[in-house]
C-alpha cells in the first residue's frame, strides 16, 4: 500500500532538494496530474536520475532490483554474499532483498530479522572482512530489518528539548529536516508546534518512508536517502534532528559534516538523541564481535555537535518507550542534546 504525493509538494521540494552526488540542481519529471506516484528527479549537472516509485522518491541508489530464488539455502545465501563483497552496491542489494525472501518463507517478522543477522554473522565469520566492511554489512542488515518491522511509535523529542527548540525557532532560519526519520513521528511532532515553510524527512528504508508518507501534510515530504550523502541544499535548514543513529550509521563523522553543510550558518539548531550508552556493536553467542560502527569512527553526541560546528546548550535524559510487532515493547534509556552555532 502506498500514498501518492501532491505534485505541488514535489515542485516545492525543488527549492530544497539537490543531487546527493554533486549537489547539482534537479529537474522534476512527472505526469501532469495533481497526485503523483511515479516519476523521477534528474540532476541538471551530472544527469543522474532518482526514481519516484510507489510514492517514494529514492535518492539512495543501492539496494534495488535484486531477487533471491525461493529454493536457495541459508548457507547458499551466505556463500553468495561472501563472493560479492568487493561489489558494495550488489552486496547491499542482496542483503536488502533478504527481507522479502525470509518474510515470505518464514511468515514471522522476528524470525526473519534474526535470520538476516545470522546470515551476516556467518558472512563475517567465513571472510576476512575488516571493521569498515563489517559495519557496512550490518547497516545493510539493519536497513533490511526496517523493511520488515512495523513500529507502533518511534523516537520523538522529550518535552524539555521540544520546548527549547520551539521557543527558539524562527521560520526565517530555514526548513525543518529529520534524518533517519523512520515512520515520521518526530517530524510530525515538530510540525504541530513550528511554523516552517517546509518539512523534509529522510530514511534509508523505503518501507519506512512509504509508511511516513501516508501521514504527511501539504508542506511535508519524505524521501529515501542516506544521512551521509544528503540530497539537501547547502545552508537551507534551520533545524536538523537525528534520533538514534549514531551507533548504527557506518560513518557518524560524515553524517555530522553533512549536517554542518545543510544547516544555516548563522541561526540554526542541531538536535542529536541516542540510546545511552551508545551501542556500537554486539557479541554473538560464539564470541564473535559484530560491528555497527568502526572503532576509528565511533564518537559521542558531544563530539558530533562539535564536528558539525555547534555547541551544546541543553540536554535531557529519559526513557523511550518503543513497540514493534517483531520484538514487542522496549524501554530504551536515551540522551538528547541541542546544539547552536
Amino acid at each position: 500500500m502506498f500514498t501518492p504525493i501532491r505534485r505541488s509538494t514535489l515542485e516545492r521540494s525543488l527549492e530544497y532538494l539537490v543531487c546527493p552526488a554533486d549537489k547539482g540542481e534537479l529537474d522534476l519529471n512527472v505526469v501532469n496530474k495533481d497526485w503523483v506516484s511515479e516519476g523521477e528527479f534528474e540532476c541538471t549537472k551530472c544527469g543522474r536520475k532518482y526514481e519516484i516509485r510507489d510514492g517514494v522518491p529514492y535518492f539512495f541508489e543501492k539496494g534495488n532490483g535484486f531477487e533471491w530464488g525461493n529454493n536457495i539455502s541459508e548457507q547458499g545465501i551466505v556463500n553468495n554474499i561472501a563472493e560479492s563483497l568487493d561489489e558494495e552496491n550488489l552486496t547491499w542489494a542482496k542483503i536488502i532483498a533478504l527481507s522479502n525472501l525470509f518474510l515470505n518463507k518464514l511468515k514471522d517478522r522476528k524470525e526473519s530479522i534474526d535470520t538476516i543477522f545470522r546470515v551476516i554473522e556467518k558472512v563475517v565469520a567465513i571472510t576476512s572482512a575488516n571493521s569498515q566492511l563489517q559495519a557496512y554489512l550490518t547497516q545493510a542488515a539493519t536497513a533490511a530489518r526496517y523493511d520488515i518491522e512495523i513500529y507502533r511509535g518511534t523516537f520523538t523529542l522529550p518535552e524539555r528539548i521540544l520546548r527549547y527548540v520551539v521557543g527558539n525557532f524562527e521560520s526565517s532560519q530555514g526548513i525543518v529536516v529529520e534524518g533517519a526519520c523512520a515512520t515520521g513521528e518526530c517530524l510530525m511532532q515538530l510540525a504541530r508546534f513550528l511554523d516552517s515553510s517546509f518539512y523534509l524527512g529522510l530514511d534509508i528504508s523505503g518501507t519506512m518512508v512509504r509508511n511516513a508518507q501516508q501521514k504527511s501534510a501539504v508542506n511535508m515530504l519524505f524521501v529515501q536517502a542516506d544521512i551521509c550523502s544528503l540530497p539537501i541544499r547547502e545552508n537551507s535548514s534551520g533545524i536538523y534532528v537525528l534520533n538514534n543513529v549514531f551507533d548504527r550509521v557506518v560513518d557518524p563523522l560524515e553524517a555530522c559534516r553533512q549536517a554542518d553543510n545543510i544547516l544555516n550558518h548563522e541561526q540554526s539548531e542541531l538536535v542529536l538523541s541516542n540510546c545511552d550508552p551508545l551501542q556500537f556493536g554486539y557479541t554473538t553467542g560464539e564470541g564473535k564481535e559484530i560491528i555497527f560502527v568502526p572503532k576509528e569512527k565511533q564518537i559521542t553526541l558531544e563530539d558530533g555537535l562539535r564536528i558539525a560546528g555547534f555547541r551544546p546548550v541543553i540536554s535531557q535524559k529519559g526513557i523511550w518507550q518503543i513497540e514493534t510487532v517483531a520484538y514487542g515493547e522496549e524501554f530504551l534509556q536515551y540522551k538528547s542534546l541541542v546544539g547552536r552555532r
